[in-house]
């Protein structure tokens, strides 16, 4: 467990170093943050789009981060954000 917390706490340094803009939260939101989820890390919008649209069933829209290792997708609601997110924490 406190492997994963170390990660974790890496990866949130990250993302306040590279997008100061970007708001931390725990509460559920539209907006999720993939990590090891960019180009840098081999995975194209077209793979992530279709790993979405597998699982959710609502729309939304990537933000990918051209030289950076994670994207961002945003929901219309905060259940398909939910939904997309308790999907991929089995990946």
């Amino acid at each position: 467990m406190k492997k994963i917390e170390r990660k974790l706490r890496k990866l949130i340094a990250s993302l306040q170093k590279h997008e100061p803009d970007v708001v931390i939260t725990e509460q559920p939101s539209q907006n999720l943050f993939v990590a090891n989820g960019g180009l840098d890390c081999g995975v194209s919008p077209e793979e992530l789009r279709h790993f979405c649209a597998e699982h959710a069933a609502g729309t939304f829209d990537i933000y990918v981060r051209i030289h950076k290792p994670y994207s961002f997708v945003h929901f219309d609601s905060i259940q398909d954000a939910i939904t997309l997110f308790e999907q991929f924490q089995d990946r």
